[in-house]
């Protein structure tokens, strides 16, 4: 089986740690530099606390919102 590793900024780490063990059923791996490693299946989730309105990429155009949006991701 294939292991994938997902990356997910969050506005609140320990809001997004429990969401994620308690509602959806993951397993938390470990603590990993300011990131906290969950397991679902074969997927490995890297959930990264960042400050809203910041950048995640070297652009003033783009900021860090975590307002409700619509995000077109698959994983297949």
């Amino acid at each position: 089986m294939i292991k994938v590793s997902v990356s997910i900024d969050v506005s609140n780490l320990k809001q997004a740690e429990t969401f994620y063990v308690d509602a959806l059923g993951c397993k938390k791996l470990r603590d990993q530099g300011g990131m906290s490693v969950i397991s679902a299946g074969n997927c490995d989730i890297y959930l990264q606390e960042k400050e809203a309105g910041t950048n995640p990429i070297p652009s003033d155009i783009v900021k860090r919102d975590y307002s409700r949006h619509w995000t077109p991701v698959h994983l297949d």
